[in-house]
């Protein structure tokens, strides 16, 4: 290969023994480099022993491909892993030769079990503890959430080569208090570890992935004194493992601990070249210290490896717009101990007019995921761009499903999304752990929901009608026997043993008899779990079908996927457990071990693109790979950036911080982390996404009601407001672009036959009955809903219609909006922001004085008993609302006076019905008669004072109070005239609560009102919802089926 000079000097440096540090910015060659040099190794000493790592498994894969392909073939003794797997050989290696088992690596789930079990013990007090977990409510221990904040804690801890002592220290030093507490449980969590590998004489040991490279550099160090020392039986006479070369890719991804690591090899002689950049760390919260690229260039006394530091001065992707974009995401990250490599230039430089980045804005997550479908089947279809090419890059995989969902809709092919959920409550498995337990419970115990899940779940899927005809076949048989038991008991009889009995003589039944019998007969033997689940599994005999519809691809070959991926899983499970302790490996045991998992498994399904497919990522599993289109999606604001401080409780990012810059400074500082540390977190995160792109960046974000665009996007993108002038614009797509897909097809030609000229109408009318013709069904006219006759075309006949306020408000805005929000037809995020809304006016009638701190702690509790949830959105939502309580209870404190709360008001007006419920009417102090009607507002957008005067939901409240339909407590002096109105708005981004006042109702004003209510009312009695434009459509969740804004999607499928 053809390297550049800064390439060719680090393959030359590379000398027996020498220690390198080589920073480079993204598309500098750095893997490329590495290639090289280990070629050059191979070539001039074919016998080395050569290491190359990464701190990612599927990097290290790939590497290793790349590899055998440039060399021909790779010899054992040139390996390519990752950290983990190179350390766990060296722990294995030291196991093997001081007698002991090959060690066990904990999963995920299994860590998250040892602890659940510990914070469970602490809870009921059977764990003694001095810490502050003592004084915590022990429900609030159980919390997943709570128990996740110090799975954190433990985990950096070990990674910075932390003990619990150790812990404890900095804790009490410092006087963070979860610190000392966190030292607990890591002493308990170690305890158990410790217990259970020595519990049975000959059991493996067993880590985690966060100590095993601590302890790989601990047993490198001691390998000949703890050998020799050894008097295990079955010891083996191995020689320490050494090597002559180690390459280590991402340092800025790597934990301290590989610092540690990489300072024994190079003690015993080994060469240590690693390669980085500390701007595109984007592993720190799994540990990773963008730091290390800098700190291994330190002399060995001050902690460091004395590398020599290089730099690579050539970026070789990215031109253009693209290369002014990272020029300026990279400058807004501070200097991580090296900054020389940014200087680095694009080789394939081009004028900034070459314009390949995007910034473009939505109404809906529909409007984006179909414009970007369309966007990457016309690179597919027209420019011959293979799926394998583009990629779609998100901050987190919360929306990976829904994307993925969504873009296969619209006919692009996109890889498998690993699940979220705990195995034990994936179809497959739950179905599988299901029917064991029916089979094995006492009959007693066995409830009919149980059985009927099982009987129409995934493995024996008896459709629901089918099984109500089994149920009458079962019905006959026990009329035939003269028997009386109701349909729910003969249905259970089918786990009954024998022949005597309805449900043996049902020949539908037969597969269900089968697995139940196979389970029971292993079971009796005493088999391992493995073999009782091997039995069941033959006796379901879906696999081949569910490969073979795996294999068709499609939404059904993606549930067939899950399904095998996931049981494929417990199969693993099952084997861990009885290599662990075959004594304790039976079936009992292993449900034990699914109920206490909390975590998903590691999936072992094909999750890398093809060439058929979409890669779907997040910055962090991006690492060594690129693609020549990457859109990145969710770029609003609170998502990305999310300058949220990580880990509150445990305060972990002060931990990491403390360590890693006291290793800098060589002394001792105080624990502290800024906004600012993670706002550059978040550009590093960004930066990785954008330099993935070798050819165009695409950039967006939704811009409704409750999202605004990330502050990145506006710091990246033209700002009319301050002048400031970049190379990109942010561009907003209208509603209803037409997509590149069956639907938008059908609907393209549709418009065509309707009201194109008589050439272009024939043949559209042509192109139709050629896809009808071919099987495309929704071409058929037949199944156009807008072809179907009315089954009434007048008015609905109502003798009295009731309205509200913003009802009337709604439907004179936009008479279709108003429609599709009263058959809740809205997404479920504005559902759950009505929620909140509700909540937080129920906090506003419950408190008449205003303690904020009362009211937080209301809102707290009204906040878990609504159960909004635990996902990201949630959690932005939950901070939202506090910020909202916060100024509810700010206006309360500036307004004293005394008031009425939360008043139901009725009155009619013609044939109609006006029903209301007002927020406040505070009085007036001079005259106890008259008060202000006020109105509390939840939304992020507010309307102007202008149009505040002529609210008409303010006046209808005006006017109700007028008419003396407002129903004042019994024993209360009614208010009888209206001083005016306002809305006062908490949920906008303003620091404090803001106000919109109106005048008091004059006559004038008041016969206005009442023209509106029958104006709004005749708009609802329909038939006809007509769409208008407003100032409202911006935000509107239906833009895109909206017929006013170039939609009319409603009857495009």
């Amino acid at each position: 290969m053809k390297l550049d000079s800064d390439q060719q000097a680090v393959v030359d440096a590379c000398r027996p023994g020498c220690v390198l540090s080589v920073i480079g910015a993204p598309a500098t060659g750095k893997t490329t480099t590495i290639r090289a040099a280990v070629g050059e190794v191979l070539r001039t000493t074919p016998q080395a022993r050569i290491a190359v790592l990464s701190p990612d498994r599927r990097a290290a894969g790939e590497l290793r491909n790349e590899l055998a392909r440039e060399l021909g073939a790779l010899g054992e003794n040139a390996t390519v892993q990752s950290v983990a797997a190179f350390s766990f050989a060296i722990v294995s290696a030291y196991a093997q030769a001081v007698g002991r088992r090959e060690p066990e690596l904990l999963s995920g789930p299994d860590q998250d079990a040892i602890l659940k079990e510990i914070f469970d013990l602490i809870g009921a007090g059977l764990l003694r503890t001095e810490s502050v977990l003592a004084d915590i409510d022990p429900d609030i221990v159980a919390l997943p959430a709570f128990r996740a904040e110090y799975r954190d804690l433990i985990t950096r801890a070990a990674e910075l080569a932390l003990s619990a002592d150790e812990l404890a220290t900095l804790g009490s030093e410092h006087e963070v208090r979860a610190w000392v507490a966190g030292a607990e449980v890591m002493r308990a969590y170690e305890s158990s570890l410790a217990t259970e590998a020595g519990t049975v004489h000959g059991n493996p040991d067993r880590t985690d992935h966060a100590r095993i490279t601590t302890q790989a550099a601990a047993m490198l160090a001691q390998w000949e004194r703890g050998v020799t020392s050894s008097v295990q039986v079955g010891r083996i006479n191995m020689p320490q493992p050494r090597w002559d070369w180690v390459f280590v890719d991402d340092l800025h991804n790597c934990t301290l601990a590989v610092r540690s690591l990489l300072r024994v090899l190079v003690e015993q002689g080994t060469a240590v070249i690693t390669f980085g950049d500390p701007d595109a760390g984007v592993q720190g919260f799994r540990g990773g210290i963008a730091h290390l690229p800098a700190l291994v260039t330190r002399s060995w006394a001050d902690g460091g490896l004395g590398a020599k530091r290089m730099f690579l001065g050539q970026r070789y992707r990215g031109s253009g717009q693209l290369a002014e974009l990272v020029r300026t995401i990279t400058g807004g990250i501070h200097v991580a101990g090296a900054g020389r490599h940014r200087r680095a230039q694009f080789v394939n430089e081009e004028p900034e007019e070459h314009r390949n980045v995007s910034a473009v804005t939505f109404s809906s997550e529909e409007d984006e995921l179909s414009y970007i479908a369309t966007h990457m089947r016309q690179l597919h279809l027209h420019h011959d761009v293979p799926y394998s090419q583009m990629a779609v890059i998100t901050r987190s995989n919360a929306e990976h499903a829904q994307i993925r969902r969504t873009l296969t809709s619209y006919g692009v092919p996109v890889q498998t999304v690993s699940s979220s959920r705990p195995l034990r409550d994936q179809h497959a498995v739950a179905a599988l752990l299901k029917i064991v337990q029916l089979a094995l419970a006492e009959r007693t115990q066995v409830e009919f929901a149980d059985l009927y899940q099982v009987l129409t779940g995934p493995l024996l899927a008896i459709d629901p009608l089918d099984l109500r005809s089994i149920m009458r076949e079962l019905r006959g048989w026990e009329i035939k026997r003269g028997g009386k038991r109701p349909d729910e008991e003969l249905l259970l009889s089918v786990l009954a043993e024998g022949e005597d009995h309805p449900a043996a003589q049902v020949e539908r039944l037969r597969t269900v008899r089968h697995v139940v019998a196979a389970i029971r007969q292993s079971h009796a033997r005493g088999q391992l779990a493995e073999i009782v689940l091997w039995r069941a599994w033959e006796a379901l005999d879906v696999a081949e079908s569910w490969r073979e519809r795996a294999l068709a691809g499609g939404i059904t070959g993606d549930s067939a996927n899950e399904n095998l991926d996931a049981v494929i899983q417990l199969f693993r499970i099952a084997q861990r457990l009885a290599d662990r302790d075959l004594a304790n490996a039976g079936i009992e045991q292993l449900l034990n071990v699914m109920e206490s998992q909390d975590l998903p498994e590691d999936s072992i399904a094909r999750t890398a693109s093809s060439i058929h497919e979409v890669a779907l990522m997040t910055p962090s599993s991006t690492m060594g790979r690129s693609w020549q289109y990457v859109f990145i999606l969710g770029l609003t604001e609170g998502n990305w950036p999310n300058t949220r401080l990580r880990n509150p409780l445990t305060q972990v990012p002060e931990l990491v911080s403390l360590v890693v810059r006291s290793e800098f400074a060589g002394v001792d500082l105080k624990p502290t982390t800024s906004v600012q540390d993670v706002v550059d977190d978040e550009i590093r995160m960004l930066l990785q996404a954008v330099t993935r792109a070798s050819r165009a960046v695409f950039l967006s974000c939704v811009h409704a009601q409750d999202t605004l665009p990330s502050r990145f996007l506006t710091w990246l993108t033209n700002d009319a407001d301050t002048g400031d002038v970049k190379t990109i614009d942010m561009v907003k797509v209208p509603a209803g672009v037409s997509t590149l897909d069956v639907h938008g097809l059908v609907g393209e030609l549709r418009q065509a036959s309707a009201h194109g000229g008589p050439l272009l109408s024939a043949e559209a009318e042509k192109l139709l009955a050629e896809l009808v013709s071919s099987g495309v069904t929704i071409a058929d006219s037949e199944h156009w809903v807008d072809q179907f006759e009315y089954s009434s075309a007048g008015k609905a006949s109502f003798e009295r219609i009731a309205v509200s306020p913003s009802a009337v408000t709604r439907t004179i805005e936009c008479p279709l909006n108003a429609f599709m929000q009263r058959v809740k037809a809205q997404p479920r995020i504005n559902m759950q922001a009505a929620d909140i809304g509700t909540l937080i006016h129920q906090l506003a009638e419950e408190f008449e004085d205003p303690d904020k701190q009362k009211m937080l702690e209301r809102f707290d509790q009204l906040w878990e008993e609504a159960d909004f949830g635990a996902d990201y959105q949630v959690r932005q939502d939950y901070a939202r609302a506090r910020t909202m309580v916060e100024k509810l209870a700010t206006y309360l404190a500036n307004n004293p006076e005394p008031a009425h709360r939360e008043l139901w008001a009725q009155a009619e007006h013609e044939d109609i019905r006006v029903n209301a419920r007002i927020d406040r009417i505070e009085l007036d102090p001079n005259n106890p008669g008259k008060g202000r009607i006020v109105d509390y507002k939840t939304g992020k957008n507010r309307i102007s004072h202008a149009e505040a005067k002529v609210d008409p939901q303010l006046m209808i409240y005006q006017w109700l109070l007028a008419k003396g339909g407002v129903q004042f407590p019994q024993g209360v002096a009614p208010v009888k005239e209206s001083t005016g109105a306002q809305l006062v708005y908490v949920g906008t981004n303003d620091k404090t609560y803001s106000l919109r006042e109106q005048g008091p109702l004059d006559g004038e004003l008041s016969a206005l009102v009442e023209d509106t209510i029958t104006t709004a009312a005749e708009l609802i009695r329909g038939p006809d919802y007509p769409a208008r434009i407003s100032t409202t459509c911006e935000y509107c969740a239906f833009a895109s089926l909206c017929p006013a804004k170039g939609g009319e999607r409603i009857f495009s499928a």
